[in-house]
């Protein structure tokens, strides 16, 4: 049988169809800011690996049927953060240009509108700016002032503006940019490979990390992350349920190459990518 290499913590290919996560969406109300803290260097503590046994004679109780991890992923996820509110697309010179700017948010508040180009946040040029970074250094603390130099009508200026907190709908598609894009996040360290049936499998666990500390094996598949049924998933899923807080714990259920079933509980630790790592491996 012929397996198709991906892997988990690389990069993920074939994302034809899919929008850009930028500093806002058409729908988004204001709420409370919600804050995650993280560390780098975070050790994998507490890993354990426990076997669970049923009795011959037990009756199974009625259950409801599992959520699957899909139904979970692939949904609009809601993201609260700082913003100035604003969306953003590349101008045919290569510049970020303002597309729109969201009514009763900040940015419409300061006087930026769509056509301005912004060439510079707090003075870092964004010439030579990937978008994902772009949109990073606007999104920030809610109450924190975020300096745009922007140009219009072929005069500069710069314009600072308070981030006010937002929430948005995020997609599928943005999550899975997001994901592939994220070089500096806290996770398990495994890779994973599918099969040309769509079925998905650890192809390689990496030493001292965590997957390794818990008994995590090359040929184990996943059936179920944090009690989501791994059914008819992409790797991309997998992604995004094993990455997390740092030090936060993920229950996983598992089948060996020979049948055997084990749950093991794994605490994510800081995980750092290199520049060019590939694909696949």
């Amino acid at each position: 049988m012929k397996r198709i290499a991906l892997a988990l913590i690389l990069c993920v290919a074939g994302l034809t169809g899919c929008d850009e996560a930028l500093d806002g969406t058409t729908e988004g109300t204001a709420s409370e800011s919600a804050a995650a803290a993280t560390a780098p260097g975070a050790e994998a503590l507490n890993t354990s690996v426990t076997h669970e046994v049923v009795a011959l004679d037990a009756q199974p109780a009625a259950q409801a049927e599992q959520v699957r991890l899909i139904d979970v992923t692939r949904a609009p996820q809601l993201i609260e953060s700082g913003m100035v509110g604003i969306r953003i697309q590349r101008a045919d010179t290569g510049a970020f240009m303002i597309r729109s700017v969201i009514d009763g948010m900040p940015a419409a508040a300061a006087g930026l509108e769509a056509g301005d180009r912004v060439i510079a946040i707090d003075q870092m040029d964004t010439d030579t700016m990937d978008q994902q970074t772009f949109i990073e250094l606007v999104r920030g603390d809610v109450g924190a002032d975020v300096t745009l130099t922007v140009v219009s009508d072929n005069a500069e200026r710069d314009v600072v503006i308070t981030r006010e907190n937002y929430a948005l709908t995020q997609s599928y598609c943005q999550t899975r940019r997001q994901l592939i894009r994220d070089r500096d996040f806290a996770g398990v360290g495994v890779s994973l490979r599918q099969d040309n049936e769509g079925g998905v499998y650890v192809g390689r666990v990496m030493d001292g990390l965590p997957a390794a500390a818990a008994g995590l094996e090359a040929g184990d598949r996943i059936t179920s992350i944090d009690g989501l049924a791994t059914e008819g998933a992409a790797v991309i899923d997998y992604v995004s349920a094993l990455r997390g807080e740092l030090g936060a714990p993920v229950q996983l259920e598992v089948i060996d190459s020979e049948g055997v079933m084990r749950s093991l509980v794994i605490e994510r630790a800081s995980m750092v990518l290199p520049e060019g790592g590939g694909c696949g491996r």
